[in-house]
């Protein structure tokens, strides 16, 4: 869990990149922002490299609620209110749409690997 000054960064940081974009998003920006030294970022996040998947995950978010599952073939997959897996794989795209609607910048963030995080997970 995150401590409370470490959402705050991350909060700060989502405001930073939803105003400039990710790739203007700096450590000494960010300190700035906070009132503190770039020095001072680092008890609480380890590197941008962190911080860019905490600000990920913030951003996405939780998993869009599609209505309820349906197991199939060993797993669950999102079934839209009844509309079958095509309803629901149309429902998570317009919801992952929606967030880069949101946060325009999501679609240039670089995927370095699998989900590690709550809400990327989810």
């Amino acid at each position: 869990m995150l401590l409370a000054s470490s959402i705050r960064i991350v909060d700060a940081a989502l405001e930073l990149a939803d105003a400039d974009g990710f790739a203007a998003l700096s450590m000494p920006k960010l300190a700035q922002k906070l009132g503190l030294t770039a020095n001072a970022i680092y008890r609480y996040v380890r590197s941008r490299d962190e911080l860019l998947v905490l600000l990920a995950d913030a951003a996405w978010g939780p998993a869009p609620d599609l209505g309820s599952t349906e197991p199939l073939g060993g797993g669950e997959l999102p079934r839209g209110g009844g509309g079958g897996w095509r309803a629901g794989a149309a429902g998570w795209t317009r919801a992952m749409v929606d967030r880069c609607d949101v946060h325009p910048w999501l679609c240039d963030l670089p995927i370095r690997g699998a989900p590690m995080t709550p809400n990327l997970l989810g």
